[in-house]
């Protein structure tokens, strides 16, 4: 989990008052562009005449186009450029983003568009050659291209259509219902009358809260200072149904979707678009609306005055037309159905039904024919009494059902298309509503062109054009129904970034009582709906300067396209699904997307390439494993490396200590590399943000590392790079007891152990023409934990008893006297010291822990975060071995969690051979890997190195579990190497019956290891360099290579010491808990301070 705190964005909206005449970033602006634009050298005179020749709109285009590109390559040009970078930071951030790109330093120009293209923009804002200044802030506007959206196209020419409507299941649309009614609830506008939502430009001089300039009580007043504006953004990223979730909302709210996605040429030339496609006429208006407005943010010319005025009058004429659109259909659909809603109303059905009736009428005729070729939305019930209804009936097509209702008379010209009977009706409602925006734009330029440089127009506009219909669409619900709220969706609407705050202050100022705009997208940056002086406000408690702000949504779930009856049936005692169907479940996980016929083959299974296509960036990025250094903070290939391996251990990020670099990684993972937005707190800018279990893509993901042994450890060596890279700027979370790099190594492990055991599998699965049952082996195939095991900690394993004494030269402490312990020794115990001449007296009992580990076997591919403790006390549940098996996942621990801190399932064989894909699942055969990590300065005393690592198991499981336990700080025999032993937890007692020491029957494989180096995990010695010296870097809490050394050298000389109390007492301060005052001696003291420690 990550809670970040954001920096401000130019997408952050005007405050709601609005803005003062000028800010100082942009009085920096215009002394630099000032500065250039009078300067009275030959070279600069030069530039501006190529200048004023490239700007002529009567010149030749083919000159003129020559003319800027000589403009650009001049000296004078390339200094301006120089002195802006330069100045980076003091300038408007809506201006530094539109030319520089975002995470460089120092600052690099964008891509510059296509001479003809910036003519084109610079063509529609009239300019004033002799106004130099501005024409070269316009040029900087127009000249580079923006951010896009991510190019996902080369792996799907198109999102199927099926694909958008095939199921829709989950709670999304519940919660986005009630996100939105408690909005409502918490801004309201009171009924009737008008009410002050301060002036466009200039904020009022401050009065007391609740009152006016003559001291008098303004409720009216008091609400609107609290109120900013029904803008919601939608914020989550790729692939969870943001788009299918809003266009199913309009099935209970009166709204639509519009979709403002960038179009992007085909390699052979055809358009390439993701479903759903661009709205092109909306596109369009908008695209001129921003244009427009781009270099007019805060004016202070009166020629910037007009084009904001302009912007805003553009925005308010599209809005009305919107509003008198819907009003119209819906008053329609009352009218054709008079039995529901006229005055004499003779329906006895429920009110709502009649209402929701209308609503989902409307709905299902606009998105279907032109939006989807088939029905979209699944029958619900309706009123019987709806004149409409029978249209819907099966078979029956809406846009033909004209000659159901009779010849109809020709609509005014004014009116919407009709709602039955028009071919493509939505596109055709979007293009009336463009054009009579159109229309509506130039009478408002008419009736107010003596005041277009008047800083409050907008609110005269408002109340002349848009009141009206908004008041209109508002009032369309029946007064004897509930009221609920209508919606405008604006998909991808990261195209228009510069537009938003036109939107967003429209909206303001028109102050809607329920009708809400919905913004959609995957940046983040989309969420902060106002900007610094708005958040302080809404801080304070004085109600006079209180500003409310909406909560953006993301709360978007996963795992929706598994139905309730597959989930009962998975988890029966008797499961009828065999291993390979269970295998096949994966695409229904995570998010929505992965269920997509673009991410699956027929028989369900994954198309890891095109899943990975999805996560990196671009989609046909891929490994460098010659690279030896790790790339540049927020480099795009870090960007890779850390999305990859965080879909396979749990990352997490914290705040670092260089924000800027910090809150980019976060934001960039977010839009580009798929990483889930728990919340994003509007006031401070904070994020939380994790990466959730999403097995399709994890086991993606798994297939992308694994190829051959010696390509997975190069592969992870660049990630270990990266990793240790990023700690510092990132401040990458690698756990303070180092479980984090156990974690790497355990997967590292298995990813070398699968590859080598499937080898042909994988070179066979990167084959272009590779088929499903070749990506099936190479996705699925399972390994027997010995393979694993040692490949993790070598095959150097050795018996001893249980409750061996501390080795000669450890010290003995006072934390290592004798404790009363319910363990059952399996085998001779040593009463004393061992040494090795202790071991040559104990039988060898590893030939069965390796004839164990032969006969269990593990599927995991990444690691997740369980929900709630595992108590120690209980025997863990089937089902929860059970879902981790079937996520192909390892479990890690909550927080303090006493035990293990990994969890890794295994399903027993009886022969020792992988269980085979035809075999039924059964869970009664899953056993589990529990791994134990201590990073403690002093040795860990017998009392927590006897106590059981894992949970027991119930009495129906295997009778067999491995334990690890891992003393980070330990060091291994390099002769003998890690030391083995039986348990039961706890010991049968004399005189139990055979039903009471059931529990007791698990027998526990417990091997002790000790230390981080390549002599306790030899895979640390094969990755490539410098990797493998930044390895250290990965367990605990050191932030260099100095520190890790220092810290191993002290915990080995403390170690050494008869007395360890002290440093025992400072780690644990260290940490930020209580160190009694109970005596040292006293049992309780020691258990609460070795607790303190897990």
């Amino acid at each position: 989990m990550t809670r970040t705190c954001s920096a401000s964005s130019h997408l952050a909206g005007p405050p709601p008052e609005g803005l003062g005449s000028a800010s100082q970033p942009d009085l920096v602006l215009e002394d630099i562009l000032n500065a250039f634009a009078t300067r009275d050298t030959d070279s600069a005179q030069l530039w501006r005449m190529n200048l004023k020749i490239a700007l002529e709109p009567t010149g030749l285009m083919a000159d003129r186009r020559q003319t800027l590109e000589q403009t650009f390559t001049l000296q004078e040009f390339r200094t301006l450029t120089e002195t802006l970078a330069k100045n980076a930071d003091r300038l408007p951030p809506a201006f530094v983003s539109r030319i520089f790109l975002p995470r460089r330093s120092p600052p690099v120009l964008r891509t510059r568009l296509d001479s003809k293209v910036i003519l084109s923009n610079l063509d529609k804002r009239n300019l004033d050659s002799s106004d130099v200044a501005d024409c070269l802030r316009a040029i900087f506007q127009c000249a580079f291209q923006a951010d896009s959206s991510r190019d996902t196209f080369s792996l799907a020419r198109s999102t199927v259509p099926f694909n958008f409507t095939d199921r829709f299941y989950g709670h999304g649309l519940m919660l986005l219902e009630n996100h939105i009614a408690v909005h409502n609830s918490l801004f309201p506008i009171p009924e009737g009358g008008s009410f002050p939502t301060g002036h466009v430009l200039h904020s009022p001089p401050p009065t007391k809260a609740g009152k006016d300039k003559k001291g008098k009580n303004n409720k009216a007043s008091k609400v609107a200072l609290k109120y900013y504006s029904k803008v919601l953004p939608i914020i989550q990223s790729s692939g969870f149904g943001k788009t299918r979730t809003c266009v199913q909302l309009s099935t209970d709210y009166p709204g639509m979707l519009v979709c403002l996605r960038q179009t992007k040429p085909g390699s052979e030339g055809e358009a390439r678009v993701s479903f759903p496609p661009q709205d092109e006429s909306v596109f369009a208006y908008f695209e001129k609306c921003m244009v427009n407005f781009i270099g007019s943010e805060q004016p202070i010319t009166d020629v910037q005055h007009i084009r904001f005025n302009d912007a805003h009058l553009a925005m308010l004429a599209w809005l009305a037309v919107y509003c008198r659109t819907f009003a119209f259909y819906l008053a329609y659909l009352k009218r054709e159905s008079p039995a529901c809603f006229s005055n004499r109303r003779t329906c006895t059905s429920d009110p709502y039904l009649c209402w929701s009736t209308v609503v989902f009428l409307l709905a299902d005729a606009l998105y279907t024919a032109d939006f989807i070729p088939h029905r979209l939305f699944k029958e619900r019930p309706m009123c019987p009494n709806n004149s409409n209804v029978k249209i819907q009936q099966p078979g029956r097509d809406a846009t033909k059902a004209s000659s159901a209702k009779g010849k109809r008379p020709r609509p005014p010209a004014d009116d919407p298309p009709p709602l039955y009977g028009t071919p493509s009706l939505r596109t055709r409602m979007l293009d009336h509503i463009c054009d009579r925006a159109e229309k509506l734009l130039e009478e408002m330029r008419k009736a107010y062109a003596d005041k277009l440089n008047y800083g409050d127009l907008l609110l005269d506009a408002i109340k002349d054009h848009l009141r009206k219909h908004l008041d209109a669409l508002e009032q369309s619900a029946p007064p004897n129904v509930t009221q609920g709220f209508f919606f405008l969706a604006l998909d991808e609407c990261g195209s228009m970034a510069e537009l938003l705050p036109v939107i967003r202050r429209v909206w303001f100022h028109s102050a809607p009582k329920r009708t809400w705009i919905l913004l959609i997208d995957t940046n983040s940056d989309l969420a902060p709906l106002a900007g610094g002086t708005a958040r302080e406000g809404s801080r304070r408690t004085n109600h006079g300067s209180t500003h409310r702000l909406t909560q953006p949504f993301s709360a978007m779930p996963l795992d929706v396209n598994i139905a309730h009856d597959k989930r009962v049936a998975l988890f029966k005692d008797r499961c009828q699904l065999t291993l390979r169907e269970v295998n096949l479940v994966l695409p229904n996980l995570g998010r929505p997307l992965w269920y997509d016929d673009s991410y699956r083959f027929d028989d369900g299974t994954l198309k890891p390439n095109e899943i990975v296509g999805k996560l990196v960036l671009p989609s046909t990025w891929s490994w460098d494993t010659k690279a030896k250094q790790a790339g540049a903070d927020n480099s795009e290939v870090n960007q890779n490396l850390l999305a990859l391996v965080s879909r396979r251990i749990n990352l997490r990020v914290t705040r670092g200590s260089d924000f800027k670099s910090w809150y980019n990684f976060i934001q960039n993972q977010i839009a580009q590399h798929l990483r889930f937005v728990g919340r994003i707190f509007t006031f401070s800018d904070a994020i939380i943000t994790n990466a959730p279990s999403e097995p399709p893509l994890s086991a993606a993901v798994a297939w992308f590392f694994r190829f051959d042994a010696e390509e997975v450890r190069n592969r992870w060596s660049q990630v270990i790079l990266a990793l240790v890279h990023a700690s510092e700027s990132v401040a990458l979370d690698m756990g303070a007891k180092g479980e984090q790099g156990v974690a790497i190594l355990c997967t590292m492990a298995a990813d070398i152990a699968v590859a080598d055991t499937f080898s042909e599998d994988f070179q066979r699965s990167v084959i272009p023409d590779a088929n499903a049952s070749i990506f099936y082996a190479a996705l699925y195939g399972l390994v027997s934990v010995q393979t694993w095991l040692q490949v993790l900690i070598g095959d150097r394993v050795h018996t001893v008893a249980a409750e061996s004494a501390p080795a000669p030269g450890d010290g003995a402490t006072p934390m290592d006297v004798d404790e009363d312990d319910d363990i059952d020794l399996v085998g001779p115990q040593s009463p004393g010291p061992q040494g090795p001449s202790d071991t040559e007296d104990l039988p060898d009992a590893t030939p069965d822990l390796w004839g164990w580990c032969s006969r269990a076997f593990i599927n995991f591919k990444h690691i997740l975060l369980l929900e709630e403790q595992e108590s120690m006390e209980k025997v863990i549940h089937q089902d929860t071995l059970a879902e981790l098996w079937i996520r192909h996942a390892a479990a890690e621990g909550v927080i303090n969690q006493p035990g293990w801190d990994l969890l890794i399932p295994v399903y027993m064989s009886d022969d020792g051979r992988p269980p085979a894909d035809g075999d039924r699942f059964d869970k009664s055969k899953l056993s589990y890997i529990a791994i134990q990590v201590k990073n403690w300065i002093s040795r860990p005393s017998k009392k927590v190195r006897a106590a059981p690592v894992g949970p027991s198991l119930s009495p129906s499981a295997p009778k067999e579990c491995l334990e690890l336990f891992i003393d980070i700080n330990g060091q291994t025999d390099p002769l003998l190497g890690h030391e083995y032993s039986q348990r039961r937890h706890p010991a049968p007692k004399e005189g139990e019956s055979a039903e009471q020491n059931r529990g007791r029957e698990l027998l526990r494989h417990h091997i002790f290891i000790a230390g981080h180096d390549a002599a306790s995990f030899p895979e640390i010695d094969r990755l490539s360099n410098p990797a493998r010296d930044q390895a250290p870097l990965l367990f605990g809490d050191a932030d260099s290579l100095d520190t890790a050394e220092f810290d191993d050298e002290f915990a080995r000389y403390v170690r050494k010491q008869g007395n360890q109390d002290a440093w025992m007492e400072a780690q644990v301060r260290a940490r930020g808990a209580l160190v009694s005052l109970q005596p040292l001696t006293a049992k309780t003291s020691r258990r609460r301070r070795q607790s303190r420690l897990h």
